[in-house]
């Protein structure tokens, strides 16, 4: 390992350690941890979890009210691999990665979701209509015959928030109703709109594990308005919930809490690219502290640093709903036993907006502030094929000292 690291450059070394000791001073200086512990905790913590110096900064584990268990119960960028192939195999991840596919079984089990309005395609497309969808001519028809208000436009098999478009209807003096406007794109006509379903986008070269590429076909589907009490923190995108479920050993689904996404800069997506990753309480749906993702040093947020629209205290609607439909959602999948879902909080109810096979580990223990090895995780992994990650779920469940009680909201200074 460190030869690999000395010929792809000699300084990294030099510079990895220097990156530890800022961060440590720092911390050091303003809550008064030792850094010789902090290096002592770190390398302890590489060989028994696989955890990096950024994720022990990440996760703030050099916090002093933290038990070594508690440290210990974060899974690993390193070791996270062993456990995604464990709990959701990779001969059903077409279910979810495929978004038409996942929407026709949102269907067959009744699940609420956003509605499918059309399809563009360049061999196959089609719109609700049953009309083909596969030029721009195509598109120029659709967009006369139904003239939607607003409309959402996403890969069918992209990911993190990528190459989305929500677009709505222009309304001007005028008179002129052929125009749309999206955050990316800005005012753009019939033709612009035509242009983004027609054009392929570097999310295409995304590939599975298989190499074979993403499709070239983008789902349209209707736009989702977030409750009406949320909307100030998300007033573009559609702010949503992400709830890990988890179907055990005896068939119960146990929730873990995932990030509240609040986006209040102007972009169709709510996810990543800059949004706020906000931690809630499961058995209550309260928020808590929040964390923007394209950090990776300790940054705990009351308010969205944009805005200042504050969320920390603020109840998510129709709670008790949402959980239900998650629950609903795992059972639906029983295949993949853990999963992350995207559920939007209308006005009307929560609605699906996507489940995700790989729901980001990551940014799941950082804003929920706790690791993931707890409670009936444990005994996911007591008999996990991943030896180290093995042993680590066997030696906390040995210790009895790390009990799930739903997620709390990340470290309050």
């Amino acid at each position: 390992m460190m030869d690999s690291l000395w010929k792809l450059s000699p300084l990294r070394p030099v510079r990895l350690l220097a990156d530890v000791l800022r961060k440590g001073r720092a911390i050091s200086r303003e809550h008064g941890v030792s850094l010789a512990r902090m290096l002592w905790e770190q390398a302890r913590l590489a060989r028994e979890c696989g955890l990096g110096r950024k994720e022990y900064f990440s996760y703030e584990l050099w916090r002093p009210d933290l038990s070594w268990d508690d440290k210990r119960s974060y899974v690993s960028v390193a070791w996270a691999e062993g456990l995604w192939y464990h709990l959701s195999p990779q001969a059903y991840s077409c279910l979810l990665q495929n978004k038409l596919l996942s929407k026709q079984l949102f269907a067959a089990a009744r699940l609420p979701h956003a509605k499918l309005i059309g399809i563009y395609d360049p061999e196959w497309g089609y719109a609700s209509d049953g009309l083909p969808l596969r030029c721009p001519e195509d598109v120029r028809r659709w967009l006369a015959d139904v003239c939607p208000d607003a409309f959402v436009v996403k890969p069918i098999e992209g990911q993190r928030g990528h190459g989305i478009h929500l677009f709505e209807r222009v309304n001007d003096a005028s008179g002129d109703e052929g125009r749309y406007t999206s955050p990316e794109t800005g005012p753009v006509d019939v033709d612009g709109v035509a242009s983004v379903l027609t054009t392929q986008g570097a999310f295409h070269k995304t590939t599975y594990l298989d190499g074979s590429p993403f499709s070239q076909a983008r789902l349209i589907e209707e736009r989702l308005l977030t409750h009406s009490d949320l909307r100030p923190l998300s007033p573009h995108a559609c702010g949503h919930v992400r709830l890990v479920t988890l179907l055990t050993k005896s068939g119960d689904v146990e929730l873990f809490a995932g990030p509240f996404h609040v986006q209040t800069l102007r972009q169709s997506s709510a996810n990543y690219g800059g949004c706020v990753g906000v931690g809630f309480e499961v058995a209550t749906g309260e928020l808590g502290l929040g964390r923007v993702s394209t950090s990776d040093s300790p940054l705990n947020l009351r308010a969205d640093p944009v805005t200042g629209a504050e969320f920390y205290g603020v109840r998510i609607p129709w709670w008790e709903e949402t959980k239900e439909l998650a629950r609903r959602a795992q059972r639906a999948f029983p295949f993949t036993r853990a999963l992350g879902w995207d559920i939007a909080v209308t006005d009307d109810g929560p609605v699906l907006i996507e489940g995700n096979i790989r729901w980001s580990m990551q940014f799941v223990q950082v804003s929920a502030g706790r690791g993931l090895l707890r409670g009936a995780m444990l005994d996911q992994c007591a008999d996990i094929p991943h030896k180290k990650l093995r042993r680590l779920a066997r030696s906390l469940k040995a210790n009895q000292s790390v009990a799930h009680d739903g997620a709390r909201a990340p470290f309050t200074r």
